[in-house]
């Protein structure tokens, strides 16, 4: 009997001490709080457990949301809440990319999908290099590759997540039936992914004063009167440079500018996930890959990577 009274005591002092744990533990799950927006910089190379539904809200139609341009706020809401917990929604990002597609209508400007060149942007700035797989595939698609010749979201992607392994099979890829050979278009793009793979880990971070020369040259008009009006855009910081970018109501060839002189100029990461909007919301005629607007965007992200040592 005596030795029941020590087994039930024990036992109390035993339940005593898990309770505080326990409610501690229930209080952080159901605390109603937001998510902690993390920078790039405490995201981009780093492993972080991916969100359950119980976690978040929007589960896995996050994606879905970035469509919703009748309602701009939630557009933008959703997308940096993709782009700061890229980590988190590795599912959603790798079955986007993985889905099957018409590929005979992704050119038509009707159907063209934004969302999927920016959800190739995210991924990529994970730094999560399960994505290259798809990636790679994607590369030796004729179909998709046609708009993405430049400075394009794959192209772009690509150089930041490749090794040099993979930089070898760019160059010399094998299929079923023996060594491809890329056609014009590919060779392109896979050129396209070299280079910036290359530039990415070789460039050094140029002055402010050497980049204002380069804007100033970048875009040289015959009317001395836009030429001017470039010129004084240059001279905006790159959140005013932003605001007129973003601006759908503003004038196109202001926003070019403005555009023009971020990808010289911007060197803020966390400007990164204003441009990311900008390019989700561009108008599918700019989307293309030898567009100056597209490429533009994808170069100052590029350059914003550089100038802060994220190579």
């Amino acid at each position: 009997m005596y030795g029941l009274h020590i087994a039930i005591i024990a036992v109390g002092l035993l339940s005593a001490l898990m309770i505080p744990s326990y409610l501690n533990f229930e209080a952080k799950i159901t605390k109603n709080e937001p998510d902690k927006k993390l920078s790039a910089d405490e995201t981009m190379g780093e492993k972080a457990p991916m969100k359950t539904n119980r976690q978040i809200n929007t589960g896995s139609n996050i994606i879905s949301l970035l469509r919703n341009r009748n309602n701009p706020e939630k557009q933008k809401e959703a997308l940096r809440e993709l782009y700061s917990e890229r980590r988190h929604y590795k599912n959603d990002l790798m079955g986007y990319i993985s889905q099957e597609r018409n590929w005979d209508e992704w050119n038509d400007p009707v159907t063209k999908d934004n969302v999927f060149e920016v959800v190739l942007l995210i991924a990529g700035l994970s730094g999560d290099r399960d994505y290259v797989p798809p990636m790679m595939k994607l590369l030796q698609n004729d179909k998709y590759i046609t708009s993405c010749i430049y400075n394009c979201a794959l192209t772009f992607s690509l150089s930041l997540l490749c090794h040099e392994k993979d930089i070898a099979k760019i160059k010399a890829v094998e299929n079923a039936h023996g060594k491809y050979e890329y056609d014009d278009i590919i060779d392109s793009a896979a050129y396209a992914v070299i280079s910036g793979w290359k530039n990415m880990r070789n460039a050094k971070p140029a002055s402010i004063d050497i980049r204002k020369k380069e804007a100033r040259n970048a875009i040289l008009y015959s009317d001395p009167e836009k030429q001017k009006e470039y010129n004084d855009i240059i001279e905006l910081v790159p959140d005013e440079l932003l605001k007129i970018a973003g601006d759908r109501k503003e004038d196109d060839d202001r926003r070019y500018m403005a555009i023009t002189a971020l990808s010289y100029l911007a060197d803020d990461m966390d400007s990164i996930d204003d441009l990311l909007f900008i390019l989700l919301t561009l108008d599918p005629k700019y989307f293309d890959g030898a567009d100056e607007y597209h490429g533009s965007i994808i170069k100052a992200m590029r350059n914003i990577l550089i100038r802060n040592g994220k190579k």
